[in-house]
């Protein structure tokens, strides 16, 4: 019910004409949708320029001032369309922000941060104005950067906007995982400085141990807030990935986490620490693709490891609403839901795995 409240609020607001849509949006859903959940619809509003830029610069101001930094990274990624939209003051508040975004310890800040430069360049060139601050904090952000996903993004920026200031910091990014290795050689390519061909190791060996469930039948038990789902995981398909879920399992790392992320007939997906969907257990799995000869794939039920890139996985995990082809061979799946699939479609943004448990037996 609080999401139907704070969604019919959000189409009242984008109304041509509505004067009191930011406020009601602010206040929906209360008792019922958390403040992670409902103030981000602000930023959305932002974004679509919906009412005034009164409206917009308190909205954005309330966001970005929140202790949550789901919260304030909704802001973040609203504030390439307040400089659009706005004066030369709500484009040096902008441009600002987004060069600050680049000093947080947060991950998710940072990250959201990254993205919305991109946007944010592009304004500024439409506009042929100069962007040196947004240049120089990339550059010095990709030099410190460890996180896997923000720093190929990072990469990715600075090969294309041709920083050369930044070829130090995509060379060194060659000694890293797979996916962010390939993101530096890409930045050096663009920057005429292609690195030799084998630059790019092999994907590292999660700090897991496989031998406990080679050869045995492994059922994952979520426990959510809509129902018991129940996963029969196939490490014959995906033993490190399998083997990773067993021990964060036994770790009590999936208790108690949101789910971040549902595309209503594709995807539910879970299992970021963060529940942002920008976190990670530490360490990055192994891709290990399936192919038809190992099962059904990404059907109705078919449970797989979310990644940004190949090699990249970590703790996230999704399970299918409807046939996904186009996933097949590309993601590494895990498994299918034996019993509870009415339970794993009923889940929405905010529902919780109250408790994750794992039982391995021989094969008979």
């Amino acid at each position: 019910r609080g999401w139907i409240h704070c969604l019919a609020q959000v189409i009242a607001a984008r109304a041509p004409g509505a004067t009191a849509g930011y406020a009601a949006v602010a206040t929906c859903g209360r008792g019922g949708l958390p403040d992670h959940l409902r103030l981000p619809l602000l930023g959305d509003l932002v974004g679509a320029n919906a009412g005034s830029l009164a409206d917009q610069r308190a909205a954005l101001r309330q966001l970005l001032g929140h202790a949550d930094p789901r919260v304030r990274a909704a802001g973040i990624a609203a504030l390439p369309a307040l400089w659009k939209n706005g004066d030369d003051a709500d484009k040096q508040f902008a441009t600002s922000t987004i060069v600050g975004s680049f000093a947080s310890r947060v991950t998710m800040v940072a990250g959201t941060g990254v993205d919305a430069a991109g946007a944010l360049y592009e304004a500024i060139d439409k506009a042929k104005l100069a962007h040196a601050e947004l240049d120089g904090a990339v550059v010095a952000r990709a030099r410190i950067e460890s996180d896997v996903e923000v720093g190929a993004a990072l990469f990715e920026l600075i090969g294309k906007r041709k920083l050369a200031a930044g070829a130090d910091a995509c060379r060194a990014g060659l000694d890293g995982p797979p996916v962010r290795a390939r993101a530096a050689a890409s930045c050096l390519t663009a920057l005429g400085q292609p690195p030799p061909p084998a630059a790019i190791g092999p994907a590292a060996v999660p700090p897991v141990e496989i031998e406990p469930v080679i050869g045995k039948q492994v059922r994952w038990r979520l426990a959510t807030t809509r129902g018991e789902i129940v996963i029969r995981l196939l490490p014959s398909v995906a033993p490190w990935a399998v083997a990773t879920v067993v021990a964060l399992t036994r770790k009590g790392s999936y208790d108690n986490l949101e789910l971040h992320r549902v595309v209503p007939d594709f995807v539910v997906q879970g299992g970021d620490p963060t529940q942002s969907g920008w976190g990670g257990p530490g360490f990055t799995v192994p891709s290990e693709p399936a192919t038809v000869a190992d099962g059904a794939g990404f059907v109705v039920g078919g449970v797989g490891i979310a990644d940004s890139g190949r090699d990249s996985g970590g703790s996230q995990w999704f399970a299918m609403h409807a046939r996904a082809p186009h996933l097949d061979g590309r993601y590494t799946w895990i498994g299918h839901i034996e019993s509870g699939q009415k339970s794993a479609d009923a889940l929405l943004i905010g529902d919780k795995v109250t408790q994750a448990t794992v039982e391995l037996a021989d094969h008979f």
